[in-house]
């Protein structure tokens, strides 16, 4: 080539190499890893090239399976100093390939990968389908732990669980019962006691989340048990109250012909609720022990005519239910949902909680009241930053006010009953 045509060229291979020099700094390396091989359960050391950008406010280290969303967590830790050398992970369990990502902007970002490392784990082998069993004693008292084992130390494959059912011998496959996780490399596991005699049955899950149920192994066995251990035959349940009337706010005592057992997995509780209320807000709950004869329920919030309900799990209606009359002072009684006022502060500052002043509120047994710190102009139904009322108050500091404008505090009432229901509100100014 001639040199006069030559040179012209010269000029823009310089401009070109300045354009591209910013972009290669950008992608400078944040950090490295010590090894790019470690042995499961080892700590995996990163090493930062330098301190941290703060621009990028808060950052975090995690470890995931190569191939999993950005959005995965998996074992992680914050970076609380940005002018550190290394940072530390403890290594996956399970053989496999694997990212280490460092990711920044949070909390703005909720996920924000900055740079990533390919990490190879020499760990344990996945179990195979070969190996897969599980064992249980030939019997077992009720209400008493249960310990199973298995043949081979249970490892699943990267991504996901094994896991354990205790139910009864005729619950399908989809039951979860009593259940539990199993650890990575267990090779044994205890279960909950069962509720109630008769033949059980327990059963090994394989690949959750990917399946929610894939039975993989089963192992039959009795729970012992005196007659009154059986389930509960819930159409002979009959309910009494030790007394059928009480003074606020004294709590009340439920009585039952038989023992209550429960299906092994279910459970049962009574609930005390305002008369007025449906039967589907079940109101204050109080659990039921296995083999209970009794229970005690928590106190009312309000006098009046109140129900108390039996319930049992997978069933939509009560048991039963018997009546308890609650009697009071004035200041007892629910209060009335109409011509109650709020007072405020005109203005607060941002970070300050502003106080609210109401007159006492009683709300019914099984429902609440509760406040809420909203912008102006919003649905009634947004929740924003709320806060239940204590039963009887007559103040309450609400949540520190984040931002400067118009907004609003509401009253709503009937929580669970409705969702929303404002009843009372007042104007303030966020400076």
């Amino acid at each position: 080539m001639h040199p006069q045509l030559a040179a012209p060229c010269a000029a823009p291979l310089l401009v070109l190499a300045a354009l591209v020099a910013p972009a290669l700094a950008d992608e400078a390396e944040l950090f490295t890893l010590e090894s790019d091989t470690v042995s499961g359960g080892d700590s995996i050391k990163i090493n930062f090239s330098g301190p941290l950008d703060p621009a990028h406010k808060r950052y975090w280290v995690c470890v995931v399976e190569k191939g999993k969303s950005d959005s995965t967590f998996g074992t992680w830790a914050y970076v609380t100093d940005l002018s550190a050398e290394s940072a530390t992970l403890k290594a996956p369990e399970v053989d496999g390939d694997y990212e280490v990502r460092l990711h920044g902007d949070y909390p703005a970002k909720s996920n924000n990968v900055l740079q990533r490392a390919a990490l190879k784990i020499s760990g344990l082998q996945p179990t195979t389908a070969e190996q897969l069993g599980i064992e249980a004693p030939e019997s077992s008292p009720v209400d008493e732990a249960l310990t199973v084992t298995f043949p081979h130390a249970l490892v699943p494959e990267q991504g996901v669980k094994f896991w354990v059912a205790l139910v009864p011998a005729d619950a399908p496959p989809k039951a979860q019962g009593l259940w539990r996780f199993v650890p990575i490399g267990a090779t044994k596991l205890e279960l909950r006691a069962p509720t109630a005699s008769g033949k059980h049955e327990v059963r090994l899950h394989s690949n959750y989340p990917k399946q929610s149920t894939n039975v993989v192994a089963t192992a039959a066995f009795e729970v012992s048990g005196a007659p009154d251990t059986k389930p509960t035959t819930w159409d002979g349940v009959q309910l009494s109250l030790a007394a059928a009337a009480l003074k606020f706010p004294a709590k009340a005592t439920l009585t039952f012909n038989v023992p209550l057992r429960p299906l092994t997995g279910e459970s049962c509780w009574a609930s005390l609720a305002d008369a007025s209320l449906p039967a589907a807000s079940q109101g204050l709950r109080a659990s039921i022990k296995p083999g209970a004869t009794s229970v005690t329920l928590p106190a009312p919030t309000a006098a009046g005519e109140h129900r108390v309900r039996l319930y049992v799990s997978g069933r939509s209606e009560p048991v039963g239910e018997v009546t308890l009359e609650v009697s009071g002072p004035a200041e007892a009684q629910p209060t009335s949902l109409k011509g109650v006022e709020l007072s405020a502060p005109a203005k607060i500052k941002i970070g300050a909680a502003p106080g609210v002043e109401f007159p006492r509120l009683n709300a019914r047994t099984g429902e609440r009241f509760w406040l809420t710190l909203i912008k102006k102009g919003e649905e009634d139904t947004a929740w924003g930053a709320y806060k239940y009322v204590p039963h009887g108050a007559t103040s309450l500091e609400l949540a520190k006010a984040k931002e400067a404008g118009e907004f609003e505090i509401r009253l709503h009432a009937n929580h669970p009953t409705k969702s929303s229901n404002v009843i009372a509100r007042v104007p303030i100014q966020v400076e």
